[in-house]
């Protein structure tokens, strides 16, 4: 029979397992959280399939089919943004789209919706993708009366573009978008589809 002392050693070499198996955890649930939200993680030039994790699975477009066909072949699809990122702290109201050309993925832009809310309705005052462009990739003065409306940064083969524009009834347009210099273009696209003849 185990004497009192002999199970006291026992349950605390045991709790210190246990807690190096919970902090472990914590860790490796706390890395998964950031990296999710990392936009420059998203495969721009790869395959659509890259991005299914986050979007699902994307159909092919289906004006490529039947009677209609898409004119500069270009795809928007658009996610949830909380399959992106789960903290809502992180983009606020925003809507997230994907746009693929050939099967490739182009760029993926989040966009504001309006004013965040918490789950009781009360409006959050947070300028919530001006912050993440800020902690990610650097300064930008929106206030400043030289402001053009968009700001770009190069990171690797990557290109950040942030706009934030107020619009003639007052209302503010900001989003930001990762492409790159390939493929910046999908994001000019004309969008209309026309009837085959």
């Amino acid at each position: 029979m185990l004497s009192y002392k002999d199970i006291l050693i026992l349950f605390m070499k045991k709790m210190k397992r246990n807690n190096l198996i919970i902090l472990i955890l914590s860790f490796l649930l706390c890395f998964k959280s950031s990296y999710a939200c990392n936009l420059l993680e998203v495969g721009i030039g790869q395959d659509k399939s890259s991005i299914e994790n986050i979007f699902g699975k994307i159909p092919d477009s289906e004006f490529e089919k039947g009677d209609f066909y898409r004119v500069d072949g270009v795809h928007q699809h658009i996610g949830q943004i909380e399959s992106f990122c789960k903290d809502r702290d992180i983009f606020g109201n925003a809507s997230m789209s994907v746009y693929i050309i050939d099967d490739i993925v182009g760029a993926l832009k989040i966009e504001k919706l309006g004013p965040s809310k918490t789950e009781d309705g009360a409006k959050i005052d947070g300028d919530f993708i001006h912050k993440y462009v800020e902690l990610n990739f650097g300064k930008v003065d929106t206030n400043d009366r030289k402001w053009p409306g968009y700001k770009f940064w190069e990171r690797g083969d990557k290109q950040i573009f942030y706009y934030k524009t107020k619009k003639i009834d007052s209302d503010i347009e900001e989003g930001v978008v990762v492409t790159n210099e390939k493929y910046f273009d999908v994001l000019l696209a004309n969008e209309d589809i026309i009837a085959k003849d």
